[in-house]
């Protein structure tokens, strides 16, 4: 017989294993889950429970906190922190720092060993130079499926609280905003993920402009419309040009109406801009909208 006699370290019962078996130790699954636990009390005693089903698991310290943790016995030996916030907090206050040049204004600055590759020293200078498109894709790759982690949220919060840009940075994130708008494929991605549909309100003022003028005037507040980057609620498709603007009085406090009306005149368009609080009085908003849209005059109260 091809067989290999050994003894059990745990209960010192001798066995017999083939050889292609010969680097077994042990005699059962049970002796051996009793040496992974190391518990010797526990040989060969009635009812014994697997790990999986003990009350109490393995225990060990954390490095970074000193807080007490309990974990599988396969998994003790690897894990040496509580949380993952205890490996990231460790790993910051521990982490190999290099110092780097900034490719757009050639200032130093440091970064963990982990971001090695960043060649920019903030943000600003970050949107100064625009991605390729093989980078964005790049990008996007690397982000599809990211999960982030309440913990980094909050880091990420923050980083940018209290955070001001400087004037040119602002407006050159404005312009880029302003250029994506007035892109046909851009708008109809926007569209696709947003999901915009027209509030309660916005749907009131609809069928009152059905009802008074059927079919003059189309919803586009979904971006179906976008003028110089702004996007206007309601828009006339009878041949005149006319916009109406729905104000909500929550989101629109304090704000010009003017300034809205200026701006849609530039293009050759006519503005009426309606609160939300008028339609309290319903009658006083349909002459409003009657004087608007038969004789263009631009009436705002």
């Amino acid at each position: 017989m091809n067989e290999i006699e050994k003894k059990c370290p745990v209960c010192n019962k001798v066995f017999w294993v083939k050889f292609k078996n010969r680097k077994r130790i042990y005699c059962s699954n049970k002796c051996r889950l009793i040496a992974l636990h190391k518990n010797p009390n526990q040989i060969m005693k009635k009812g014994y429970t697997p790990w999986n089903k003990l009350k109490e698991l393995p225990s060990k310290t954390c490095l970074f906190c000193g807080k007490v943790f309990h974990a599988k016995p396969n998994q003790l030996k690897k894990r040496t922190y509580c949380s993952r916030e205890c490996f990231y907090l460790y790993k910051k206050q521990n982490a190999k720092m290099i110092v780097k040049k900034c490719l757009t204004c050639d200032k130093e600055f440091t970064v963990s060993y982990g971001k090695r590759n960043r060649i920019y020293c903030c943000q600003e200078c970050q949107q100064i130079v625009p991605h390729s498109e093989e980078s964005k894709r790049k990008l996007s790759e690397k982000m599809k499926g990211r999960i982030i982690t309440q913990f980094h949220r909050e880091n990420i919060s923050k980083a940018l609280k209290g955070r001001i840009f400087s004037k040119e940075v602002r407006k050159k994130m404005s312009n880029s905003r302003k250029r994506l708008f007035q892109n046909e494929e851009f708008l109809v991605k926007y569209k696709k993920i947003m999901g915009l549909k027209p509030n309660k309100i916005e749907q009131k003022l609809d069928n009152i402009l059905q009802n008074l003028f059927p079919n003059e005037y189309k919803y586009v507040g979904d971006f179906s419309f976008v003028l110089g980057g702004k996007n206007p609620d309601f828009m006339n498709v009878n041949g005149q040009k006319k916009l109406i603007e729905l104000f909500g009085d929550y989101w629109h406090k304090g704000e010009d109406p003017q300034i809205r009306i200026d701006f849609f005149k530039q293009f050759g368009f006519d503005t009426l801009v309606v609160w939300e609080h008028e339609f309290t009085d319903e009658k006083s908003l349909e002459l409003k909208l009657k004087q608007y849209c038969k004789k263009g005059v631009n009436i705002n109260g």
